[in-house]
């Protein structure tokens, strides 16, 4: 509850955008290798980062938002709803853009599959934990194995082209003050 706060005061706006968006980062290359060791950690930090990335995005558009809102003479609670609402744009496409990544990588791998999607289905779907692990060690089927690695590997560089455009980019807020 206090930890977006303070973070921002110590670190200012940027830094705490740069550093949760590496906790993201962390997070996603924990599924090279998805285990219960390595997932709750990763999941632990990724739950510190949310709060003040999302804390850090609302103070810097606010923030520009108002000095925007000054430059043109515009009201500010208007031109902050525009700067969220075109924030939102981008965001929720996110979603568009990340399943058609994870269907055309998952639809390679089930090219493999049987014709029979009660047995397999995606990369090795099964409802029946037992009777998945036991197959996928009796095929050797590296296909879905290298699927994953690649899911989790475009996903890691989108997240480390995020962090390196943040920390590159974004003008830290003491520019507009």
């Amino acid at each position: 509850m206090f930890l977006p706060t303070f973070l921002i005061q110590k670190f200012t706006v940027k830094w705490t955008l740069t550093f949760a968006v590496l906790g993201y980062s962390l997070y996603i290359a924990a599924q090279f290798y998805a285990e219960f060791y390595t997932l709750i950690p990763a999941a632990i930090i990724v739950g510190f980062c949310g709060a003040p990335l999302w804390s850090a995005k609302c103070t810097y558009l606010t923030h520009l938002g108002h000095q925007y809102a000054a430059m043109v003479g515009d009201d500010a609670q208007v031109v902050i709803v525009k700067f969220f609402g075109i924030f939102f744009l981008f965001f929720q496409s996110s979603s568009v853009w990340g399943n058609l990544i994870s269907s055309g990588i998952l639809s390679r791998a089930a090219a493999n599959c049987t014709n029979d999607p009660a047995e397999k289905c995606g990369v090795n779907f099964c409802p029946d934990t037992e009777f998945c692990d036991k197959d996928s060690e009796d095929d050797g089927d590296t296909s879905s194995k290298a699927a994953k690695y690649l899911l989790a590997a475009v996903f890691l560089a989108c997240s480390l082209a995020a962090f390196l455009i943040i920390f590159f980019f974004l003008d830290p807020l003491l520019r507009y003050v």
